[in-house]
């Protein structure tokens, strides 16, 4: 989850929504999710477009912390021209994210 003002640091998902958070936050995938030192894990971002159309995204190589053999590899999208749209893509979720709480507030 990407929240601005004050956010949480609980890794159990609750249903939206929820007052674990303080402002605006995007719960692109809320689950007990880790990333292991030594894999190609990682959360990544970049910005990229000039301006007023620039893309700033942020794109996590995870797994879950349960099941390790678990991955995961999703994208949060935020439009500088689109305010109010973020955009979620998901490229592998292993379990299908059944889970997982997706959705803003």
């Amino acid at each position: 989850l990407l929240c601005l003002g004050s956010c949480t640091d609980a890794y159990a998902n609750q249903k939206l929504p929820t007052t674990s958070v303080g402002g605006p936050t995007a719960f692109v995938f809320w689950y007990d999710l880790a990333i292991y030192s030594g894999t190609t894990q990682m959360v990544y971002y970049a910005t990229s477009g000039t301006a007023p159309n620039r893309i700033t995204g942020f794109e996590f190589y995870t797994t879950s912390s349960t099941y390790p053999s678990n991955y995961y590899h999703f994208q949060i999208l935020f439009y500088e021209n689109l305010p109010n749209i973020v955009e979620y893509v998901y490229f592998e979720i292993s379990d299908g994210g059944s889970l997982a709480t997706i959705g803003v507030q």
